[in-house]
């Protein structure tokens, strides 16, 4: 989780490992990661990925996950898909 901008992060470079995906791996990361968002009262998350990925898309979208414009400056070359999740912050 990168800081980008006020209340923004970017999650980059999430990964499993081959020998544990499937297990559920993917999921706790991702809920660690809008846990971590809402803690520093972030309202978004933004990432870029590439549509090969599809087990990472659909793990996004089950997230909330929304597609928005890819950003014309971003350093992934492999990137065609831009994502952002709204960060609903937890009741007090």
């Amino acid at each position: 989780m990168i800081p980008c901008g006020v209340g923004s992060f970017e999650l980059a470079k999430m990964a499993v490992a081959p020998e544990s995906r499937g297990l559920g791996v993917g999921d706790k990361l991702m809920k660690a990661c809008v846990e971590f968002a809402q803690t520093k009262r972030a309202s978004t998350i933004i990432l870029e990925s590439n549509t090969k990925q599809e087990a990472a898309i659909s793990l996004y979208r089950k997230y909330g996950f929304k597609e928005i414009p890819l950003d014309p400056k971003s350093q992934f070359v492999r990137a065609n898909i831009r994502m952002e999740l709204a960060i609903s912050q937890p009741s007090q």
